[in-house]
């Protein structure tokens, strides 16, 4: 990855689903995405104790204001 990420945060009820986009500085193949997926997901899990849906998105994808990655957003 190029270290840059997202986290939405979408406000649905009766649970807030919460997204990660993770930037990658290449382009994986289709066999590849799903375990990379899977990993990230499971170690946030590991950490935070919450699920997330993990988006694996091309370097450079990610909206920047001054130079930094919107890490945040709540929808």
């Amino acid at each position: 990855t190029t270290g840059e990420f997202q986290i939405i945060v979408e406000r649905k009820q009766p649970v807030e689903q919460i997204k990660v986009k993770v930037e990658c500085k290449e382009v994986f193949p289709e066999s590849r995405v799903g375990y990379i997926q899977t990993a990230i997901g499971k170690r946030i899990k590991e950490k935070m104790d919450v699920r997330a849906q993990i988006e694996l998105v091309p370097k450079g994808m990610l909206p920047r204001t001054e130079g930094k990655t919107k890490r945040l957003l709540w929808i």
